[in-house]
């Protein structure tokens, strides 16, 4: 064989069981250090998603104890609910965890998975590596590599369970050599295969979408380089591959049955190159790793990943570029060394995404690449690119093995080279950077709950989806309640996104007629009740005090319970709102732009800012959260930097000169005003920067940015319109009548 593989002796041996052990001391010591005596205290991660996963680790028990489907789910986004086939789920770690859920709750769990799931998929990783290389040693640096990569590190600082519970991506290349060299049955590599790949489709739907692609690209570069015997080995593969994923197929087709046909609600689309690896973060950590927290490294890696450099999980290190050079230096003319080059050239383009982005400070350069193409395949459109790193990693640590049991020849070249590869790589070692205290309000925590809220009732908590943590909240009380919110994504637009209030819930908008719109969302959802945080009161004060709800102050939150409501003519009251709301708001920034400038103020300093500032957009309309607050990540204090643009409006200046007025809409609800405009403007754009087009009609309930630009007699006489046509309509009505 072309790794010229041996008989293995057992897979699980005293040193195997060492490095296992190793490798969870590490976690320890590393991530877990601060969990002792604080192990429902503190959580992993920062953001929500962490609060979605102890979600899930609870959702998934509770509700196949209950008889309920799990995949559809009225816990969240009620009363209609939400199709969990198209949402990030753990339902195999769930299920399997659920004894210790039971026992010690959602946070323990989760944190115990969390620092397990490290020492596993380095374990993992060790046998692979020790397969090939048959040195125990090399094997425990190739492990670690995988195990602790940057990509794993960034993956748990976000939460996300579902990408580090990834030890079956080494153990199905495992299985696989084992069958090309003869040590396993057809029979039992297709039974083991069909439950590593069970395993990792109830993990991670995505993970099991971009192995599969990938495992495929291996396995024809393998039998394309392999010598003439190898090239008749690799085909004995393909039919219990086949086979197996039949199987998994089979077993999961309730679950692909709501994933293709029963559209229940659609996952919006990730954007793939703001999810692209950086080529200068192989060089550059973030402050996942302890090198990356350097002022110089800081400041070229804030610019990762758009920003969001947990994510930034490209990070290789100098002294593993130079092993790979190395390697493929000397190993390029076998056929080990070209399907390992290829793998990993391979690897790191999928995680370069659609565009190449070569950062550099104040100069971003972009070029395309061909990720378009694979990312129209099914599965594979929602993946992140930068996600691909974690197979670059899984093929760092087999050549880097290879490299330190084959080529390294004396002790002093081997522990230089572990000391460099470690101390490079290390994860930053401070506990605070990887843990979050658990904010839950007492109200859910002490289980003051059952007294106020009856079991299923529909809830709204404010801070509202993710600027809050409602679903590790919710899920703190074993799913008593439901709740008219979630976190992303997003359900479908007739839903909730069709709500003119929404966007205020999470932060600040300018929302003409508020609590019109307020008290219309909360009925359409048939909302019962409202818990305010004690420390949230002050922002939603004036708001909750136009429904008809009586507050009660209960530890530290305060309940509003909703007076029951006429049933309501919801199609048409979302119609009518939505009209209202973007018609408004465009007669007010008209409106307001020809007050400021006929007052005498500079088209210069015309801006959404200078308007409210001068009550030209009444303080009264604006919404919500004026700074986007999400848990454990700081709050910025510069946000809505840009005075032209806040509060969901837009209002200035174009480079000719011309003046300038934007809002995000519903453009079919607005259509008949800005019809009207037309032959007023100089330029109508929607979706912006795209111009107006007669197809966006066709386009059921198309939501965008739409700018109109003016020259300044254009904008008086776009104000005189308004007002004549605002004068002859009609005032519209909510219909809050009964059927």
């Amino acid at each position: 064989m072309m790794m010229r593989l041996r008989k293995s002796g057992r897979t699980c041996d005293l040193p195997a069981l060492r490095a296992f052990t190793f490798y969870l001391t590490l976690s320890i010591v590393f991530f877990g250090r601060a969990l002792f005596g604080h192990l429902s205290d503190l959580y992993f991660g920062i953001g929500v998603d962490p609060g979605l996963m102890m979600w899930s680790l609870v959702w998934w028990p509770h509700a196949l104890a209950n008889g309920l489907n799990p995949l559809l789910t009225k816990a969240i986004w009620a009363p209609s609910g939400f199709n969990f086939a198209w949402g990030t789920s753990i339902p195999f770690a769930s299920i399997l965890a659920s004894p210790l859920t039971s026992t010690l709750g959602s946070v323990a769990s989760y944190n115990i998975l969390c620092v397990l799931s490290l020492p596993i998929n380095a374990f993992c990783a060790f046998l692979l590596c020790r397969y090939i290389t048959r040195d125990d040693i090399a094997s425990l640096l190739g492990g670690y590599i995988f195990g602790f990569s940057a990509f794993m590190l960034g993956q748990l600082i976000c939460g996300h369970l579902h990408m580090l519970l990834a030890f079956p991506v080494p153990l199905c290349v495992y299985l696989a050599l084992r069958r090309i060299g003869d040590e396993i049955t057809a029979r039992n590599f297709t039974f083991l295969l069909s439950a590593i790949l069970l395993m990792e489709f109830l993990l991670s739907l995505e993970v099991f979408a971009t192995m599969t692609m990938l495992g495929a690209f291996a396995l024809f570069l393998a039998w394309t380089f392999s010598p003439d015997r190898a090239g008749h080995e690799i085909p004995r593969l393909f039919p219990p591959i086949l086979c197996a994923y039949g199987i998994t197929l089979i077993v999961v087709s309730p679950y692909l049955y709501y994933f293709f046909v029963y559209r229940l609600h659609i996952m919006g689309r990730y954007i793939p190159p703001a999810f692209s690896a950086y080529p200068s973060n192989f060089l550059v950590p973030t402050p996942i790793n302890q090198l990356g927290r350097l002022a110089l490294f800081r400041s070229i890696s804030a610019g990762f990943v758009s920003g969001w450099t947990v994510e930034a999980g490209a990070y290789i290190g100098l002294p593993l570029l130079l092993i790979v050079a190395l390697y493929v230096h000397r190993h390029w003319a076998e056929p080990a060394g070209k399907l390992l080059t290829y793998c990993l050239a391979g690897a790191i383009a999928f995680s370069l995404g659609p565009i190449l982005h070569i950062y550099l400070p104040g100069h971003p350069l972009r070029l395309v690449l061909p990720w378009w193409m694979m990312a129209k395949l099914p599965l594979l459109e929602n993946a992140m690119p930068v996600r691909f790193s974690m197979y670059s990693f899984l093929v760092l640590a087999i050549i880097c093995t290879c490299y330190f049991a084959r080529d390294v020849k004396t002790l002093g070249a081997k522990i230089t080279l572990v000391t460099a590869v470690i101390l490079f790589n290390l994860p930053n070692t401070s506990p605070a950077y990887w843990l979050r205290p658990v904010d839950t309000p007492a109200f859910f925590r002490d289980g003051a709950y059952r007294r106020y809220l009856p079991e299923n009732q529909i809830v709204l908590i404010l801070p509202y989806g993710y600027t809050g943590n409602c679903m590790l909240w919710q899920s703190q009380t074993q799913m008593h309640f439901k709740m008219a919110e979630g976190i992303l994504p997003y359900p479908e637009p007739s839903a909730f996104l069709r709500w003119p209030i929404f966007p205020s819930l999470t932060q600040r908008a300018f929302v003409p007629d508020a609590a019109d719109q307020f008290r219309a969302f909360i009925a359409a959802h048939n909302v019962e009740t409202i818990v305010v945080l004690d420390n949230q009161l002050a922002v939603w004060r004036t708001l909750l005090t136009t429904v008809d709800a009586q507050p009660i102050k209960v530890d530290d939150v305060w309940l509003f319970k909703v007076a029951k409501q006429p049933a309501l003519d919801v199609e048409a009251t979302w119609r009518g709102l939505r009209r209202r709301f973007d018609t408004g708001r465009l007669v007010t920034l008209v409106a307001g732009a020809e007050k400021f400038l006929a007052d005498g103020g500079s088209l210069d300093s015309l801006s959404v800012l200078k308007a409210e500032e001068l009550n030209l957009i009444p303080k009264g309309a604006l919404v919500g959260p004026p700074t986007l607050v999400i848990p454990g990540l700081p709050v910025e204090s510069k946000q809505n930097v840009d005075p032209h643009l806040l509060d969901g409006v837009w209002l200035g200046k174009t480079s000719d000169g011309l003046v300038s007025v934007g809002a995000q809409l519903w453009y079919s609800a607005a259509a008949p005003m800005v019809e009207q405009l037309r032959r007023v403007t100089s330029g109508i754009y929607y979706p912006y920067p795209d111009k107006l087009a007669a197809s966006v009609l066709e386009t059921e309930e198309p939501s965008g940015w739409l700018l109109m630009t003016f020259t300044r007699e254009q904008l008086a006489r776009a104000n005189e319109l308004l007002i004549s046509l605002n004068n002859k309509s009609e005032p519209a009505v909510t219909d809050h009548s009964s059927d």
